[in-house]
């Protein structure tokens, strides 16, 4: 047969060796009055069938044309025919029989099979009828096994509740000849051999609840935790954030680094050359000498996870301050989000104006400043020279201009001063709420609470065991699992790590992963392909 003729219905395969007969010995049956004798009972109500298929319509065509009738002979007694049909050289390999020959090679599994049809509600009456002798309808029995016709496709049929469905789904998804694909690929490998009732959920779930595709495959969902702004401080240089941007090449005083201060509310920044081997003592000093002495203390510094503003030192100095040092969550940079932004627009001035040697680029610093400082800001629609000074500093080309006669009193200029601020504050308040708008568009609520079991994403976390990873690129997607043990902010968790990660344990939720898994059920342990190490 034909691929296609493979998967008609059993009845119409029994039909269509009528038809490939009739068509062979036309020249002896035209004209001549004939029985068919079949073992397939159903045959005998075909030319009285009242509904056709199109391809039964036309073998209906043909059959008028010849004066014939069916006669039922039970398959034991139709013993020729039957032994014809079973000569060696004359049959196709079966995928089912093939899969049928590795199960009957496993006791084990016959008989597993042959209790777990006993006990089902639905296969067991099936399973005794066929047994007795009585045909089912769809099922067939072959070596005291089930099988499901449908859809011109026979499978085995597996009890709904049997432990043999794990192994199978393991086989089919977990193994190294299936390759942990996803839900329809699984499904499609799964349902050629077997069928059971709601195989196709089943294996959705199984493949979803998978440890190891959790770990290994990105997560396909839109990034966990609504965007939180901080608050709009109420004065200039009340909040300062501060980042390194670094390594740079080295300029001629050994400069491989610059340490950015941003004031939160006017934007006014300060770049200071450093290197990338700075102390905490070193920050120290330049965090005086360029913010303390211009703009007095501040009442929180925002910074991200770097070992100089965590390091002893760097705590007494702002406890004697009194300077609540408001750390960014590890590996979560978007806290510092302005330091972030101000770093990107800096490196690109940078690259406009540094020589072919990119060494002289801290002797840029001081104009680079100035340009930035006396540049509109976008979310204020001032410039950060204008709301920390009140007036806009005087460039060369001023003094070609008409000098202002006009002075101001003091209260004049204080409640212009106070009024701009206020203007400023409004409109980073708006650029803060569409910049909320927009974000949340891409982003999803979390329902993570403390108690959850969760898998920490791989970025930026450097582990004892990738000492033995050559590639990166190979390196599994997600860690864990582990147990969120304390809720730091909406979007921010304590976790639960091992002594030897040696990092910061509070975390954004967006680096979660929520590890998907089947109360109750214990998976097959999936060995190691040959050559390789299994984690």
């Amino acid at each position: 047969m034909q691929s296609a003729e493979r998967n008609y219905p059993v009845h119409e395969q029994e039909l269509l060796a009528v038809i490939h007969a009739l068509r062979t010995w036309r020249y002896y049956l035209d004209g001549t009055k004939f029985s068919v004798h079949t073992d397939h009972a159903t045959l005998r109500h075909f030319p009285t069938q009242p509904k056709l298929t199109r391809r039964q319509a036309r073998w209906m065509e043909l059959l008028q044309e010849y004066d014939f009738d069916f006669k039922y002979k039970r398959g034991v007694d139709n013993i020729v025919p039957d032994a014809l049909s079973r000569r060696p050289d004359y049959r196709e390999p079966d995928p089912v029989e093939l899969y049928n020959l590795s199960v009957s090679l496993s006791p084990d599994v016959r008989d597993q099979l042959v209790q777990d049809y006993n006990d089902d509600p639905r296969l067991g009456p099936i399973y005794k009828d066929c047994l007795d002798g009585k045909v089912a309808n769809g099922y067939s029995f072959q070596n005291n096994l089930l099988y499901f016709t449908r859809r011109g496709a026979t499978t085995l049929a597996i009890p709904r509740h049997s432990p043999i469905r794990l192994t199978l789904l393991h086989d089919a998804h977990d193994s190294a000849t299936a390759g942990h694909f996803g839900f329809q690929k699984t499904y499609d490998n799964l349902r050629r051999f077997v069928y059971w009732p709601h195989i196709a959920k089943d294996t959705q779930q199984y493949v979803a609840t998978c440890e190891k595709c959790q770990r290994n495959k990105d997560s396909q969902d839109r990034p966990a935790g609504l965007l939180q702004p901080l608050p709009i401080p109420s004065q200039r240089w009340e909040v300062v954030t501060m980042d390194f941007i670094g390594p740079l090449p080295p300029t001629a005083r050994n400069f491989d680094a610059i340490t950015v201060f941003v004031d939160k509310l006017t934007k006014q920044a300060h770049f200071v050359p450093s290197t990338t081997s700075a102390t905490a003592v070193d920050v120290a000093h330049q965090f005086f000498d360029n913010i303390f002495k211009l703009h007095g203390t501040p009442t929180s510094i925002i910074s991200d996870r770097d070992t100089r503003f965590t390091s002893r030192f760097w705590q007494e100095l702002h406890r004697l301050m009194d300077v609540k040092l408001a750390l960014s969550t590890a590996y979560h940079p978007q806290t510092d989000g302005q330091t972030e932004v101000m770093n990107k627009t800096l490196k690109i001035m940078l690259r406009a104006f540094i020589d072919n040697k990119q060494s002289n680029w801290d002797q840029l610093l001081p104009s680079l400043e100035f340009a930035y400082n006396n540049a509109v800001n976008a979310s204020t629609g001032y410039s950060p020279f204008f709301l920390n000074s009140g007036q806009h500093p005087r460039l060369p080309t001023a003094l070609l201009g008409k000098p202002s006669s006009s002075v101001p009193t003091v209260d004049t200029f204080l409640t212009e001063q106070a009024t701009t601020l206020a203007l400023a504050q409004d409109a980073l308040q708006r650029a803060q709420d569409h910049q909320k708008q927009q974000a949340n568009k891409r982003r999803r609520d979390h329902k993570y609470k403390v108690g959850d079991k969760v898998l920490l994403r791989a970025t930026n976390i450097t582990i004892p065991a990738d000492s033995i990873r050559p590639a990166d690129k190979l390196r599994p997607q997600f860690l864990g699992p582990f147990t969120l043990l304390e809720q730091h902010s909406p979007v921010t968790f304590r976790v639960e790590l091992p002594p030897f990660y040696k990092i910061h344990d509070v975390f954004h939720v967006d680096t979660f992963s929520t590890l998907l898994a089947v109360p109750g059920v214990t998976r097959h342990s999936s060995s190691c392909p040959r050559g390789s190490h299994c984690n």
